[in-house]
């Protein structure tokens, strides 16, 4: 059993729904839900079609690393969504699908912290629970920054000092990030790559 287990949070939408049993809402009057985003809107006819195509092949697992069509559309996507060149984004080299993202960005802190070196996890504040306990699960220290986008940049993660930058083992850098709707500011990738 992982012995970091006890360091886990309840999942803020389970305390959530605690909350709103606790208080009923009043007569005639829907709450409006702002737990879990899952989608609010039917199902795009184009994707009924794709699936009820492909019935036939639920009786196989897919790939881990899908199909090439996929990966190759993905690829695409990213070339025509971010404007960028089309040798940058390589369906073979750079695009992994997932089911999900908690999967993804949990795997990624199990295989990138090395729990014997005293690691930091850097993450955004408001965060995505999931890099808290992906943090504590690899047995790093979550350290929270202000993800806040001030003049082209993440000011909060230059204010951090030196001893903590010395541990660190992995950044979660997501913007946007909810609440937050500015996108990662180039000077601040520059700064992290470099």
């Amino acid at each position: 059993m992982n012995r970091y287990l006890e360091k886990l949070q309840d999942y803020p939408f389970e305390k959530l729904r605690r909350l709103i049993e606790r208080h009923p809402h009043e007569a005639g009057l829907e709450p409006v839900s702002l737990a879990v985003g899952e989608p609010r809107h039917a199902t795009p006819q184009c994707i009924l079609d794709a699936y009820t195509e492909t019935l036939s092949q639920l009786n196989r697992y897919p790939t881990t690393r899908g199909s090439q069509a996929l990966r190759s559309a993905f690829a695409n996507w990213l070339v025509q969504r971010f404007a960028l060149s089309g040798e940058s984004v390589h369906e073979d080299a750079n695009v992994l699908p997932v089911n999900g993202t908690r999967e993804a960005l949990f795997a990624c802190a199990q295989c990138m912290v090395d729990a014997t070196d005293n690691p930091v996890v850097l993450i955004p504040n408001p965060f995505y629970q999931i890099y808290e306990g992906a943090a504590l699960l690899a047995g790093a220290e979550p350290v929270y920054y202000d993800g806040e986008v001030v003049d082209g940049d993440i000011p909060a993660l230059w204010t951090l000092e030196d001893s903590v930058w010395e541990r660190v083992q992995l950044v979660y850098l997501c913007t946007p990030g909810n609440p937050i709707a500015d996108g990662a500011p180039q000077a601040t990738l520059q700064k992290q790559v470099y």
